[in-house]
């Protein structure tokens, strides 16, 4: 499946994480490094899904909560939660998430185009869906899923067509 394997070579390694109900995956190679969350420092004016910024070693990284951006539920407290740094040319963004799944291997061919019920938001941001363990993981493309968390008129639009209960 040339989409999904577009961003990542040959066999794929990617992290699984779990978001409301829904598993997703990202390639390994976009991330630089996953940590526990620690301190978050709050921003003003920024959208519900901007959890705030962080110290990393002496650079700042903004730090978007998934779950609020592609559900809008937003995670009770950011504390105890995993961010996942991700490499970008700019600077590097974290991504929060409740839970952190398996490192999977995959080759490229296994994996299957996303389905076409996806609502118009995420159509844009699944690369394409693999299963593990009985469960359907959609891989994010990253590019597209960092242009969304930029975009808060997108936020609000997908707000409107998710209901999370």
């Amino acid at each position: 499946m040339s989409a999904a394997s577009a961003s990542c070579s040959k066999r794929i390694e990617i992290v699984t994480v779990c978001i409301g109900d829904h598993y997703f995956g990202i390639c390994m190679d976009r991330i630089q490094e996953i940590i526990r969350t620690t301190d978050i420092t709050p921003v003003c004016l920024m959208p519900d899904y901007v959890a705030g910024i962080m110290n990393l070693r002496g650079q700042i990284v903004t730090l978007i909560d998934l779950e609020s951006l592609l559900m809008g539920a937003t995670l009770e407290r950011y504390l105890n939660r995993h961010t996942l740094i991700i490499r970008e040319s700019n600077e590097p963004v974290g991504f929060l998430v409740r839970q952190i799944g398996d490192v999977i291997e995959r080759d490229p061919s296994e994996a299957f185009e996303p389905p076409s019920n996806l609502i118009d938001e995420w159509v844009d941001i699944i690369r394409g869906v693999i299963q593990d363990k009985g469960q359907l993981i959609g891989i994010f493309d990253m590019d597209r899923l960092l242009e969304a968390s930029l975009d808060p008129g997108r936020r609000r639009q997908a707000n409107e067509n998710i209901h999370v209960g």
